[in-house]
């Protein structure tokens, strides 16, 4: 029996059905959080992943992506990675106005991205997750929107390429050259992408 600490109780009421029925579990709450009964650990596990994400402000349905072992969920704190001075500019800067930089992030790695207080938190494949986890540590370090997200779209497009490669490697289709942030050309930035007015 997994036993969890939660904050966000009525996220987690609300999807309770859809998690039960879905993992073959229940849940229980308890004073002090909940507890997960299941069949076999494995179902356990997972679920207690899912309730952690619900509990991160994940929808259920993003949640319950991490029903397949080929999904992860990686929580990032920003105060890991920045003063107290710049937490709010920081967040501010992950999130971009109208959270267009946010959405932007998720839309070029295919994964899910939820930023509660001061932690990020992100569902997908894993090597979708360590592309974003690597656009979040460099948007807090710094580095322009505009050439992260330019690095993003080249970086989706070689995945894609890869996928393809993989699926026709029957017919010797050759491999595509990999793409580095050094490779990068500043001057094909689009100024579509310029999020420096994001929340700061």
């Amino acid at each position: 029996m997994e036993k969890i600490f939660i904050q966000e109780i009525g996220r987690i009421k609300k999807g309770k059905a859809q998690v039960e029925k879905a993992m073959n579990v229940k849940i229980i709450f308890t004073q002090d959080g909940i507890e997960i009964s299941g069949e076999d650990g494995m179902a356990e596990y997972l679920t207690r992943k899912i309730v952690e994400a619900l509990d991160n402000g994940f929808p259920v349905t993003a949640a319950l992506q991490l029903k397949s072992e080929d999904y992860m969920f990686e929580k990032l704190s920003i105060k890991d990675y920045t003063r107290s001075s710049r937490l709010q500019t920081i967040k501010g800067r992950l999130i971009g106005t109208k959270g267009r930089a946010k959405d932007v992030i998720s839309e070029l790695t295919d994964c899910d991205i939820a930023i509660k207080d001061y932690t990020v938190g992100i569902i997908g494949k894993t090597s979708d997750v360590d592309v974003a986890v690597s656009a979040i540590k460099d948007i807090i370090g710094g580095l322009p929107h505009a050439k992260i997200f330019a690095y993003l779209e080249k970086s989706r497009k070689i995945r894609q390429e890869k996928i393809e490669e993989q699926e026709n490697f029957a017919h010797g289709k050759q491999p595509s050259k990999k793409l580095g942030k050094e490779d990068v050309d500043e001057s094909e930035e689009d100024e579509k992408f310029d999020e420096e007015d994001s929340l700061e």
